[in-house]
């Protein structure tokens, strides 16, 4: 009796290892957000980077193309506006310089190229590489934080954002994905994505970055 068990027990996990080989779909549809993981312990709110991606699968790999949009936490700077200040300090006359304190949140439309390979041909784990390519969406509206500051130094003139940040960067992204829930043709996932990429501040401290990030998401398949 304890034999025939066994037996059937094995038989079922057959069956299930059987149903998790089969890819989730000839063509996937999904959308996914993640955040950076060292913010999230920081105590800072962390950046949103949603993004809609489209996949086929062949064998055990999976490649896919996508459309993100990636935040930045606001930056600031000045600007000289021009104008001129003169004060008289200790009978003599000191001419101080006003500027802008701009204040923007820069953006980026993000494009990732992925292969993904299923693990064991499992559709429940899977090895993900990507390369994104990211563009700077230089319409996104600024404010002004402060006008009229002053300066002993002349600062630049109409300082443009484009100055201060790449117009376009590159990231390369290597993770783990794991099935968290499935029914039918419809999957959610999570993904810790180890993430190398390039500063997008021109003047940053850093040429090259890396994160870990934590990514969520959902897919829908099609043409099994």
């Amino acid at each position: 009796m304890r034999n025939l068990l066994l037996c059937f027990c094995f038989g079922m996990l057959d069956v299930v290892a059987v149903q998790a080989q089969d890819p989730l779909g000839k063509l996937i549809v999904g959308f996914e957000t993640g955040f950076e993981v060292k913010q999230f312990q920081d105590d800072i709110i962390p950046r949103i980077i949603p993004g809609l991606q489209l996949e086929t699968s062949f064998w055990r790999f999976s490649l896919g193309v996508g459309l993100g949009r990636k935040f930045y936490h606001e930056y600031q700077y000045n600007s000289y506006n021009g104008k001129t200040s003169v004060e008289v300090i200790d009978n003599q006359p000191v001419t101080s310089y006003l500027y802008d304190v701009i204040g923007f949140k820069p953006a980026y439309w993000a494009i990732p190229i992925k292969l993904n390979f299923r693990v064991h041909r499992c559709n429940c784990v899977y090895v993900h590489t990507a390369a994104v390519f990211e563009f700077l969406d230089s319409r996104k509206p600024a404010r002004t934080v402060f006008v009229n500051a002053r300066s002993k130094e002349v600062l630049p003139f109409g300082v443009q954002r484009e100055e201060l940040m790449h117009k376009q960067t590159r990231s390369y992204e290597f993770g783990i994905g794991i099935k968290l829930f499935a029914i039918g043709n419809l999957r959610v996932f999570a993904r810790p994505t180890y993430v190398f990429s390039q500063n997008p501040e021109v003047y940053g401290e850093h040429e090259n970055v890396s994160t870990l990030r934590m990514s969520f998401g959902a897919q829908y398949g099609f043409f099994n």
